[in-house]
């Protein structure tokens, strides 16, 4: 019986792995625009519309199975924080002149996202977070490139 646990959970190890490489599931770290696949570039296009000149940056989903489950989306015109909830759709963003502050809330470890909130100059809602992972630190790339932004409309 422990032998068939085993070669259970190992094949959904493999299986995940391959989905992960494909990028038909969500990797487990911050994606740089030169590493979304296809099947990402799809997720974010059926999730939101990004306007002219609009690129992605930075991208990262805390969901295991389903890109739609969780997006987490830093753009060069904006940030957007995406979430299916049982079939209801909370999208929420923000164009960095709208930003009055980006601050780290929670700081990531293996176990745990780091935790950014964005907190607007006037409008509903008046903050939203961001989730982004922690590995191969590129919570803190994505971090400083929003500060950075910001700072750009100051």
């Amino acid at each position: 019986m422990a032998a068939l646990l085993v070669a259970i959970v190992g094949g959904f190890v493999t299986y995940l792995a391959i989905q992960i490489e494909r990028g038909e599931t969500p990797d487990n770290m911050v994606l740089f625009a030169n590493e979304l696949k296809p099947p990402v570039k799809l997720a974010i296009e059926l999730a939101i519309t990004l306007d002219v000149g609009e690129s992605v940056e930075f991208y990262y989903s805390s969901a295991l199975l389903d890109h739609h489950a969780d997006m987490n989306i830093v753009t060069n015109k904006r940030v957007i924080s995406y979430q299916d909830v049982e079939g209801d759709i909370q999208l929420t963003q923000a164009r960095y002149q709208d930003i009055k502050e980006v601050e780290i809330v929670v700081e990531g470890s293996f176990s745990m996202d780091t935790v950014v909130y964005i907190t607007l100059h006037e409008g509903t809602p008046s903050s939203f977070r961001l989730l982004l992972s922690v590995e191969g630190n590129r919570d803190q790339r994505a971090y400083e490139y929003l500060r950075n932004r910001v700072a750009e409309f100051r």
